[in-house]
């Protein structure tokens, strides 16, 4: 979102971070992983076998689906899933866009909205199968909800909603998630910092770093997990040059600025990686998060 709970605070050099949303949640001694990939070629070996990813899945704490895949696939692919992660005490997660459209429509066809009944379907879907949910991560409804201005993303007309306004839109499908799932962790992710404020200050590395650290120490004030996202670039040809970067970036927030986050996100809505398996396989997905468990001295 971790409790991801999250704001997802940077896709600068495709880095984010996230809050934790929820108050009361104390710091993890070791940061627990948060995987997530979209639909692919192989992503249903990852639930079939963990010959192919015995490191990662061994430290995986919760692995989230979006709300277009869980839509839109069979209920005996979602069991199949469901009942891997609770084989392996993993938690589930689902990525939401929690808001609706607005007046006049506004916000239709933009990230982060849905019509009114899709997150009711789909909740009450997921509890109709005995899926245990245990996190709900919000896609961006502030920066899609008040900052988006709808530059280079179709004719839909952006809503630039009060913040009252969209905590009233928010608050009507977290109503819904919760009817059916009333201990699950709700929160959120947001971009850091605001491209549109900051597009020359976002290629400054001190500039970024210093974001990342004022966003961690206000949400450690508060009492709320922080977490951060590690991925490469759009453009990367491969998955070894995007894996490679995903590297790059880790090793510079923790190794050389020596910050720490209490959940780490791995996931990717890019082109690449194509490839999820092997772990040990440079530019597989799942090679990220082995990589990132050997820097920490996790791998055996």
């Amino acid at each position: 979102m971790s409790l991801k709970h999250t704001i997802n605070l940077i896709r600068v050099l495709s880095l984010s971070l996230c809050l934790a949303l929820a108050a009361g949640f104390s710091a993890a001694a070791e940061p627990q992983i948060w995987f997530s990939v979209p639909p692919s070629k192989e992503y249903m070996k990852l639930f079939s076998s963990d010959a192919e990813w015995p490191q990662s899945l061994r430290h995986i704490g919760v692995f989230e689906l979006s709300t277009q895949f869980a839509s839109t696939t069979g209920d005996r692919t979602l069991n199949t899933i469901f009942a891997f992660l609770q084989q392996k005490h993993i938690a589930l997660a689902l990525e939401v866009p929690i808001q609706t459209p607005g007046p006049g429509n506004c916000g239709a066809g933009i990230e982060g909205y849905r019509p009114p009944d899709v997150v009711k379907t789909l909740i009450a879907r997921f509890r109709s199968l005995g899926a245990n949910l245990q996190y709900v991560s919000m896609d961006e409804p502030f920066w899609f909800g008040h900052l988006f201005n709808g530059e280079k993303r179709g004719s839909s007309a952006p809503c630039r909603a009060e913040i009252n306004d969209i905590a009233r839109n928010v608050a009507n499908n977290v109503a819904v998630i919760r009817s059916s799932y009333p201990n699950v962790a709700i929160g959120e992710d947001e971009p850091l910092p605001n491209p549109y404020r900051h597009a020359e200050d976002a290629k400054n590395h001190s500039h970024w770093v210093s974001e990342l650290a004022r966003a961690q120490e206000a949400a450690k004030a508060h009492h709320i997990r922080s977490g951060i996202y590690y991925n490469g670039n759009p453009q990367d040809a491969d998955g070894t040059a995007w894996v490679s970067h995903a590297i790059e970036r880790y090793k510079e927030v923790e190794g050389q600025d020596h910050l720490q986050f209490d959940d780490i996100i791995f996931q990717t809505w890019m082109r690449q990686p194509e490839l999820l398996l092997p772990e040990t396989a440079p530019g597989t997905m799942t090679n990220l998060v082995f990589s990132y468990l050997k820097f920490k001295g996790s791998a055996e």
